[in-house]
């Protein structure tokens, strides 16, 4: 019974998940809200997929839109399995200037006026933006994990003209200045 409970959790977790390379997406979700707290609800931020060009600005668009109340929160529950360094150190800075607390984690409609908790992801770049929280948050089982930067460049094979070679990119001395000058900046060591 147990193992039915916890793949059935984890089918309706897969379910919910953005497709992959599916733009960051913004959004308020309301929580508790089963429980009658009408106007006073907390409310929080959801930010969800690949962190692109365009994120820090959506997010600042989407706020724009947001109407305020009472109960939304400065607190963004992300979810991410990562997108583009540069973007997403543009997206911790909103955070930042926005005053944001961070915490990986997942906010999913449960299907009774009600969501639910769910453990989330912080890979790759994505910790670039986390590290832009003010407070930053992985509870357990939430996941965080970094590696080498690089981009896949793919190039026609000389030889077989149907086939591609694939090489790593690793990022240059630049970037990489840039990002340990981000993370300074942004309190983490």
């Amino acid at each position: 019974m147990v193992q039915w409970l916890v793949l059935s959790q984890l089918a309706i977790g897969l379910l919910a998940l953005p497709a992959i390379g599916a733009e960051m997406t913004f959004r308020r979700v309301t929580i508790d809200q089963a429980s009658g707290c009408a106007n006073q609800c907390l409310q929080v931020i959801v930010a969800e997929g690949e962190i692109v060009d365009k994120s820090a600005q959506a997010l600042v668009d989407f706020l724009k839109q947001t109407q305020i109340n009472p109960g939304l929160r400065r607190v963004v529950f992300l979810h991410s399995q990562g997108g583009r360094v540069v973007a997403s150190m543009e997206l911790g800075q909103v955070f930042r200037r926005l005053d944001l607390d961070v915490v990986v984690m997942r906010a999913l409609p449960n299907g009774k006026g009600n969501v639910e908790m769910y453990a989330g992801q912080c890979y790759s770049a994505c910790v670039y933006a986390l590290a832009g929280g003010v407070s930053r948050y992985v509870p357990s089982p939430s996941l965080v994990g970094l590696h080498r930067m690089f981009i896949l460049d793919y190039q026609a094979d000389p030889d077989d003209r149907s086939a591609q070679q694939v090489k790593k990119i690793y990022a240059d001395p630049k970037l990489i200045a840039s990002l340990k000058h981000y993370v300074r900046k942004m309190g983490v060591s």
